[in-house]
């Protein structure tokens, strides 16, 4: 659904942003 997508999107962001 549309917030699975945006909790993995939200993560891919935490990592780039950890990074």
């Amino acid at each position: 659904g549309f917030c699975d997508f945006v909790q993995e999107l939200f993560s891919l962001m935490a990592e780039v942003r950890n990074e």
